[in-house]
Formats: C-alpha cells, sequence, structure tokens
C-alpha cells in the first residue's frame, strides 16, 4: 500500500471515528439501561482496542504490518456497528 492509500485510510477512519461519536451521543440520550450498559461496553472496548493499536505501532521498527492493522481495526469497526445496529433494531429504538 502506497503512503497516499494510508493517508486516504486514515483519514477515513477519521470520519469514522467522528460519526460513531456522533451516533454513541445521540444513543447516550436514550432512557434505556440496555442501551447505556452496552455502549459503556463498546467504550471499553473501542479504548481497549485503541490502546493495543497505539503499542504495536509504537514498538515496531518497521511499519510493514500498520496497514493490516488498519484492516483489522476497520473490519472490528464494521462488525461493532452492525451488532450495535442489530441490538437497536430489536429494541425499535431511533
Amino acid at each position: 500500500m502506497k503512503y497516499y492509500e494510508l493517508i486516504d485510510v486514515m483519514i477515513y477512519s477519521a470520519k469514522n471515528l467522528h460519526d460513531t461519536r456522533d451516533n454513541y451521543m445521540t444513543l447516550l440520550e436514550s432512557e434505556s439501561l440496555m442501551v447505556k450498559e452496552r455502549l459503556q461496553h463498546l467504550k471499553e472496548q473501542m479504548v481497549d482496542l485503541y490502546i493495543i493499536l497505539a503499542d504495536m505501532i509504537a514498538t515496531r521498527k518497521d511499519n510493514k504490518s500498520l496497514p493490516a492493522m488498519l484492516a483489522i481495526i476497520d473490519k472490528n469497526a464494521i462488525e461493532i456497528a452492525d451488532l450495535l445496529a442489530q441490538h437497536l433494531h430489536r429494541q425499535n429504538l431511533p
């Protein structure tokens, strides 16, 4: 992967994080305790994921595996969003 492709991935990731934050803030307004508990769990998972990523980047001598790490993060973000969407659909929440 070339550098400009990595920049595109990083920009996409930043936008994705911004959108996730907006959705998270909207869901925080829910009165459902179950939704709030799920959001807390999601927050903990995301924090753990980014701590792991930061450690991996900081300890690598070469960043050849960075695209692979970004692909895993993207896949995980899609899976998390799908699971959250399924939960919201079952609860008939807006």
